[in-house]
């Protein structure tokens, strides 16, 4: 084995004692890192106490190191803008040299770009539009109209209000319509995000979920099991239960069905289901309740079905799709009922066995 020279003991030693392509031995170069890391700890800790001395020294003095200025905007064009301002001397004269020579508000730099991107605080749009945000916190305070009953019957299906007062609302990819109608009507900025094999949207607002809350007489956080039917008249309750069926329910398809028109909605609430099992019996509507499942069949499907959707503007399109296909049951003594496009293939088969046979 090899030895070598090391250059700062000049003691000969093994060359497995340096470091690759180094003149120093290992010894020597982590002594001279510790008093290196020392006088730089110390370096550091004396500019730190003389910053603390020289603000210790201006505020005995009553002098303030970097005072505010005040200032007024010169653009003035946000709903927003402030209009007099107390900026430092330096963030000032950064504002002016970005904006010719003027001082603008954030309020006035986002509303001339685009709302809510704060990156374009001091550049100037290519566009002309302007995506003013559109938040309706009290869109839930009055329920009135159809619209307002059906969304709160998705939030109270798919929907969850959680502690700091948000909203969140999800949806598999194939219904994800429902969640538009949140973006559409309540707030236009929330985000839609994936989660799974399903889309998210998630708005804070303190008003929309205390009004929400409100209506269905529940506490932020799990509701499953403890919601309960709105104080609402018999018209807006159809659209809520709709909104209900739309996300916790289920329509059978009528394409692989091998029983009569059914369907259920589901909810580990049992007062729920009793109510709305009640609130359907006022209709001449008999369904029954198996387990978390309230069932119609048959007739009551049908009729059921025709009360929910026939005369709604908003709905799932893929479940009044269903229920258009099954509102032209008719029934077909002694066989197992189904939609009428499938009573008439079995007829159609039973006249092609009687040509046959004779």
């Amino acid at each position: 084995m090899q030895d070598k020279i090391c250059i700062s003991c000049n003691i000969s030693k093994s060359i497995l004692e340096f470091f690759k392509n180094r003149n120093e031995c290992k010894t020597c170069r982590s002594e001279k890192s510790k008093i290196k890391y020392k006088t730089n700890k110390e370096f550091r800790d004396n500019v730190l106490q003389s910053v603390r001395n020289r603000k210790i020294f201006f505020k005995e003095k009553g002098i303030e190191i970097n005072p505010k200025l005040d200032i007024i905007c010169d653009f003035q064009i946000s709903e927003f803008c402030k209009i007099n301002y107390k900026i430092c001397k330096g963030n000032i004269r950064i504002n002016k040299k970005n904006n010719n020579g003027k001082y603008r508000c954030k309020y006035c730099a986002i509303f001339d770009t685009h709302e809510g991107v704060k990156s374009h605080y001091y550049k100037k749009s290519n566009t002309n539009t302007k995506n003013i945000s559109n938040k309706n916190d009290n869109f839930f305070t009055n329920i009135d109209s159809e619209i307002k009953a059906y969304m709160l019957g998705v939030i109270a299906g798919d929907g969850s209000i959680s502690k700091d007062k948000s909203v969140s609302v999800v949806a598999h990819y194939s219904d994800v319509e429902t969640i538009y109608l949140f973006k559409d009507n309540i707030s236009n900025q929330s985000k839609i995000s994936k989660d799974g094999n399903c889309k998210k949207i998630h708005i804070t607002s303190k008003q929309l979920a205390s009004d929400i809350l409100r209506h269905l007489k529940i506490k932020s956080g799990k509701k499953s099991d403890k919601i309960v039917l709105p104080d609402l008249d018999d018209n807006l309750m159809i659209h809520f239960i709709r909104g209900l069926v739309d996300t916790d329910g289920c329509i059978e398809n009528p394409f692989t069905s091998k029983y009569s028109p059914r369907f259920f909605y589901s909810s580990t609430s049992k007062k729920i289901l009793e109510q709305i099992k009640l609130f359907f019996k006022k209709f001449n509507i008999n369904p029954f309740i198996t387990g978390i499942k309230l069932t119609f069949s048959g007739r009551d499907a049908v009729a059921g079905m025709n009360l929910l959707y026939k005369d709604s503007e908003i709905f799932l399109r893929r479940k009044h799709a269903f229920y258009k296909i099954w509102s032209t049951w008719e029934p077909k003594k002694g066989t197992c009922v189904k939609p009428s496009k499938f009573v008439l293939k079995s007829k159609i088969k039973e006249e092609k066995c009687q040509i046959n046979k004779d």
